[in-house]
């Protein structure tokens, strides 16, 4: 399995599912204005969304032009959810009677944190909707009194802070268990490289052992006979062996396999390969 295929894929499917949000979200946009419930001019408005959309589409083109190449394309999770963030806060600003409603786009931005964000970086996340709301509401205030009602306002405020709070604690424990899994995942594959390493390697002299020359020279064989090249097959025996175990005994036979096996691992190229046959045997 291609990890960084399968990234690219997950990074493509989340970036096509936020577009097709913003682009719910701009339609709804425009049917309150249409409906009279957005307070903006036409101008205005064109410039708004012209503005937003260069800015998903620039973020958009930038990761598929990546993944074009073949490159790795950092995460655009956190640029694409600042920019729709302000976007809906200067919406709101525009909003009347009905921005309540279009406040729960705020909760279809943020769960797209939870897929690349660590917990800080959700946290941060939160309080900057939180920071994009209050200003909505402050200047709304300030030049749109009449819109204004303080009783109505706290209640939602405060029903909204519970919301990012429920949704804070979340993506929190949504980040810890991706962070697990991470964590686990490299573990798993740490392991899984020492179980093959010691599959195809022999304990004693740390060579390839014999099963593993054999897949070798199966594959070694094929590429020569598809290329029309010769390669070279070498055995190496250690001769009078018996006598240095039996003189000796086996501790410095070993000692001694170990130490010829690292003089034939500097007498080669990387690319060519030494194993362990059996007992004193050894092939390149």
């Amino acid at each position: 399995m291609d990890v960084s295929l399968d990234y690219q894929r997950d990074t493509r499917r989340r970036t096509l599912l936020a577009s097709c949000g913003a682009l719910l979200y701009t339609l709804v946009f425009l049917i309150c204005y249409w409906l009279g419930y957005v307070l903006i001019d036409q101008a205005s408005l064109i410039i708004l969304l012209v503005t937003f959309w260069l800015g998903h589409l620039a973020t958009l083109g930038f990761v598929i032009r990546r993944h074009i190449k073949k490159l790795d394309a950092p995460s655009m999770t956190l640029p694409h959810m600042v920019w729709a963030i302000i976007f809906v806060s200067i919406s709101l600003y525009h909003t009347v009677e009905i921005r309540p409603a279009l406040m729960m786009a705020y909760l279809t931005i943020l769960p797209f944190g939870a897929f690349r964000l660590n917990w800080r970086g959700f946290f941060g996340i939160t309080l900057f909707t939180l920071a994009g709301y209050a200003t909505a509401l402050f200047l709304l205030q300030q030049t749109r009194p009449g819109h204004w009602s303080p009783q109505i306002e706290l209640i939602i405020g405060l029903t909204f802070l519970l919301a990012m709070l429920g949704y804070c604690t979340l993506g929190r424990e949504f980040s810890m268990l991706r962070e697990r899994l991470t964590k686990s995942n490299q573990e798993l594959q740490l392991a899984l490289s020492k179980i093959e390493e010691l599959v195809i390697t022999d304990e004693l002299t740390g060579l390839y052992n014999r099963r593993h020359l054999i897949e070798m020279l199966d594959k070694q064989r094929a590429m020569a006979n598809r290329e029309g090249t010769p390669f070279v097959l070498a055995f190496i025996d250690l001769d009078k062996f018996k006598l240095i175990n039996d003189e000796f005994g086996h501790v410095i036979g070993d000692k001694v396999l170990r130490q010829f096996s690292e003089l034939l691992q500097e007498s080669v190229r990387e690319v060519d390969l030494v194993s362990r046959y059996g007992g004193e045997e050894f092939v390149l």
